[in-house]
């Protein structure tokens, strides 16, 4: 399976928090916490999220984590992450 597919949100959002740490970042709030709130995705549904950075490669930065989640019509979560 290619690796921005994901069977399970949850499996997204872990692979998007692993995805920042390699990148060097650190999230300003806990970010295992935040998501405690999310609600299932409807198919054919994308959600995003933006949070912020307290630091990127050992430095304080004002910069942005991104995720935006895609439910397919089979049920797959398409993961786009990125720094910003």
């Amino acid at each position: 399976m290619n690796a921005n597919y994901f069977e399970t949100l949850a499996d997204a959002l872990r692979a998007h928090i692993e995805q920042v740490h390699d990148k060097g970042g650190v999230f300003v709030d806990d970010f295992c916490e935040m998501y405690t709130f999310i609600s299932p995705v409807s198919y054919g549904q994308t959600i995003q999220d933006h949070r912020e950075l307290e630091t990127l490669k050992g430095k304080k930065t004002k910069q942005y984590a991104h995720a935006s989640i895609y439910r397919s019509e089979n049920g797959l979560y398409e993961l786009t992450s990125y720094i910003s």
